[in-house]
């Protein structure tokens, strides 16, 4: 398959999004719920996160651009940009309803059943809305690289 510069750019945020996706949530899950979002723990966990983020985001431009310069957009590119953008808006906006009614579910004895299985503390409650966002940037991504190679 070939890629145009453009989609290589796309394909790269994707992975890096994966990966600094990846190390951030699988530090958090080994973290206690109970955890304190104004941590130690999680200000190494930030940081680190901030760092593996920028080291993996050159050598993703790199590995994707060379040492060429940014394409600049046209009008197909903007269309494209715009049609992802709605589509990854929609799923940010039906995750958060659907996040929403689930944490308003009733608790307490009784209650034989629950959607979401964890303790809903501040720490958790962060952390599957940042999940959410997740999701909804790698639609965005997987939209834009399917439009451009279906050449919309």
């Amino acid at each position: 398959m070939n890629f145009s510069n453009r989609e290589k750019n796309i394909v790269a945020a994707i992975a890096l999004n994966i990966v600094v996706s990846g190390f951030y949530f699988i530090n958090v899950l080994a973290m206690p719920a109970e955890t304190k979002l104004l941590s130690m723990s999680m200000f190494t966990l930030v940081v680190s996160t901030s760092v593996l983020t920028a080291i993996a985001g050159l050598i993703m431009w790199f590995l994707a651009n060379g040492l060429k310069d940014r394409e600049p957009e046209d009008e197909r590119d903007r269309v494209i940009a715009a049609k992802a953008n709605s589509i990854a808006y929609s799923t940010l906006f039906f995750l958060v309803i659907i996040f929403g009614v689930l944490i308003a579910q009733p608790t307490g004895p009784g209650v034989s059943y629950r959607a979401l299985p964890t303790t809903l503390t501040p720490f958790v409650l962060i952390h599957y809305l940042v999940g959410i966002l997740t999701i909804a940037e790698l639609v965005q991504n997987s939209t834009k690289i399917t439009l451009y190679r279906r050449g919309s």
